[in-house]
């Protein structure tokens, strides 16, 4: 394997590790921010280039969107943009590390 798949594989392992683990603590964070179970659970963390982005179904937006946002009768909860904003490639980095120092490109 060359260096550079060897660094693609890698990277791309890396995001998708950091993904399910994001995904699973903005769902948590959603839900111990008092967002409805509907919508806290159909949020996903994806990898997005060198960034991440949350995504969810379109049948389930006006719900996510009503709690991010608000609605004329209830303020915004926005756990989206907070989690994001505190959002570093920090797992994805740690994992690349972790195969580097066990020698796994040899």
């Amino acid at each position: 394997m060359s260096v550079s798949n060897f660094i693609s594989k890698h990277l791309y392992q890396g995001q998708q590790k950091a993904a399910n683990k994001l995904t699973a603590q903005l769902r948590r964070k959603a839900y111990e921010s008092g967002w409805p179970t509907k919508a806290s659970r159909h949020l996903t963390v994806v990898p997005a280039d060198t960034s991440y982005q949350v995504k969810y179904p379109n049948k389930h937006s006006k719900i996510i969107e009503d709690a991010e946002y608000g609605t004329p009768n209830t303020p915004p909860n926005p756990v989206v943009r907070q989690f994001m904003a505190g959002v570093r490639d920090t797992e994805m980095t740690a994992y690349f590390d972790k195969v580097l120092k066990k020698g796994r490109f040899i």
